[in-house]
Formats: C-alpha cells, structure tokens, sequence
C-alpha cells in the first residue's frame, strides 16, 4: 500500500482499521447514536414522521438499536421510536414490529433517566391510540413492567416517569377488551399503583 493506493485494511494515518482496541467500536456506537437522533429529530415533525415511518427496515432497525449495549444507543432509539408513535403512521409501524414493544418495556427498566424516559414516552403516545392498545395488552410483561416503573418513580422520586405510567394504565383500563386481555377485571386501576398517585 505504500504507492498511495487505497488499502482496506489501513485508515489514512497508517492505523489498522480493524484493531480491537475499542476506538471503531465506540465511533460507530456514536454514530449509531447520532442516526437515531437524526431519526427522532425528523420524527418530531408531524408530516416528516408519516413520510419517514412506513420505511422498510426503519422501525426493526430502532428495535435493533433498543436490544444493544450502549444506553446511549437506546435512548436515542427510544427517543425516535417516541417521536414516531405521535402520529398514526408511526404507531401502526411500531404495532407492526415483531418484538418491538417487549424491547421498549426492557428500556423502561433501564438505569439510565433518559432511556426511561423515552421510553415511557412511547408507551404513552402508543396508549393514546385506541388501535395500539391490543398490542400493547398483548406484550408479554407489560403488566409487571409498569408496576416495576410506577415502583422505581416512586423511589427515586421522579413525578414525569410515575405521570406516564400512570398515564398507560389510564388508558388501558379504559378500554373494556384490554382489561379483560390483561385481566383488570372491572377496576379503572390496577389497586397495587394506587400509593404511587
């Protein structure tokens, strides 16, 4: 490579493009990061995010995204996926995702405020959709996920997380089909979040 030719293996300052050391791993966690920025960011605009939403490997890639390592990776991909539920196109891709909503209640769970956040965001903007209640009754955990959530807002005293859950479960048990799916019976609230309020 020293007739100045383009090598594969070797970046421009003689480096190997391939070394192990972690420095292309944490370039490309950043630009991981910066997509789904870019992502939510287009998402936030309401006529961009029906444009954008209905893209062939969009919201799988986001559902990718929440399964990695890196918390700041998924809270930016929750962060987009949150944007992208404000609107009817948006929330029938999410619906539509193998897997999508289970990976977004792992994020509920996470340490990171942020990521609980966007996350909860999402759910919330899900459960205002009338349509996207089913699926979200049908995800297996959503239940003890949100109890779990409304328990974590309650002990590191955070008022918008335990807002948004008890915002979801506002709105699932308004749906007479969800409650009986996630077995609320009768009640408007599951009795064991009622403290939380």
């Amino acid at each position: 490579a020293g007739d100045g030719d383009d090598d594969d293996r070797y970046d421009r300052s003689g480096g190997d493009r391939h070394d192990r050391s972690g420095g292309d791993d944490a370039e490309s966690h950043a630009l991981l990061a910066h997509a789904a920025s870019a992502v939510g960011n287009i998402a936030a605009h309401p006529a961009s995010a029906g444009l954008i939403a209905p893209a062939p490997g969009l919201v799988p890639g986001l559902a990718r995204l929440l399964a990695g390592a890196r918390p700041e990776v998924r809270e930016m991909a929750a962060g987009a996926a949150r944007n992208l539920a404000l609107t009817a196109a948006g929330r029938k891709a999410l619906r539509q995702t193998d897997g999508f909503v289970g990976k977004i209640l792992v994020s509920l769970g996470s340490t990171s405020a942020g990521e609980r956040h966007a996350a909860v965001g999402c759910l919330v903007n899900l459960s205002d959709d009338p349509s996207s209640l089913g699926s979200l009754a049908e995800a297996p955990g959503l239940l003890s996920a949100l109890a779990a959530a409304a328990d974590r807002a309650e002990t590191v005293r955070d008022a918008r997380l335990r807002r948004y859950v008890l915002s979801i479960f506002a709105n699932l048990a308004a749906d007479a089909s969800t409650r009986r799916t996630l077995g609320m019976a009768g009640s408007s609230a599951p009795t064991g979040l009622l403290s939380v309020a």
